[in-house]
């Protein structure tokens, strides 16, 4: 539980700067999705997403994506992903796609799972694919806090950091995040979490994301990790 309390900490340190700095461009959002699993064999399984993104102060229209993911189990610990995303922007704005691979490496230090997510994603700024695009590495790490084999409640924490590889290597965005997971019921879940993200890009320097995710799962129940959750 202490790394939730840390977590915790930084998230209210970095909103209490943020706050402090006049000239911050600050907003708040709010993410709301749905995601189907299908397992297609033992190795194999995918999922499909759609999310709604609401900003400026959860009054705009931001976009709506939908994402499709293939996974690859490796081994116990491993495992990869390929995936694509389209995303559908306010009139005033570009539709856009997104092209991404995962490498995700989970660790159980009881009580806790620590998960360490490598992705690479293309995103075009057109309709076009290949056109104006930007190249990032996402490194993410996160916690989750499971005491009992059968939880139902899990709390999780973490933090991702997004590089361009395009610009130098520059620090593009991170994100620190504390959220649950909920089992409603058998293969029905609940993801809830709050994001504080600085970024030095082009949109909010400052961003409060507020998320909330239903997920149903078809066919034979089976543990995987969530590489494809909304982010």
């Amino acid at each position: 539980m202490r790394v939730f309390i840390i977590i915790a900490f930084f998230l209210l340190i970095g909103f209490m700067h943020s706050n402090a700095q006049s000239d911050v461009i600050r907003d708040n959002e709010i993410w709301m999705g749905i995601q189907l699993d299908k397992d297609i064999s033992k190795k194999w399984s995918t999922a499909f997403t759609v999310n709604l993104r609401r900003d400026n102060d959860f009054g705009q229209y931001k976009q709506t994506y939908y994402q499709l993911g293939l996974e690859r189990e490796i081994s116990k610990n491993i495992s990869a992903l390929l995936g694509y995303r389209f995303v559908a922007k306010s009139e005033e704005k570009n539709n856009n796609n997104r092209l991404y691979t995962d490498w995700s490496f989970e660790k159980k230090l009881k009580p806790f799972a620590v998960d360490l997510r490598i992705r690479l994603q293309y995103d075009s700024e057109t309709p076009k694919l290949f056109e104006n695009g930007e190249l990032l590495l996402r490194e993410k790490i996160g916690f989750e806090y499971k005491k009992k084999k059968k939880s139902k409640l899990i709390p999780y924490a973490g933090t991702e950091f997004f590089l361009d590889l395009l610009n130098e290597w520059d620090l593009d965005k991170y994100r620190l995040y504390v959220g649950i997971k909920y089992e409603l019921f058998k293969n029905q879940k609940i993801n809830a979490k709050y994001v504080f993200q600085e970024a030095n890009n082009k949109e909010s320097d400052q961003t409060n994301i507020f998320s909330i995710e239903y997920s149903t799962k078809i066919g034979k129940k089976k543990k995987k990790k969530d590489a494809t959750k909304v982010d």
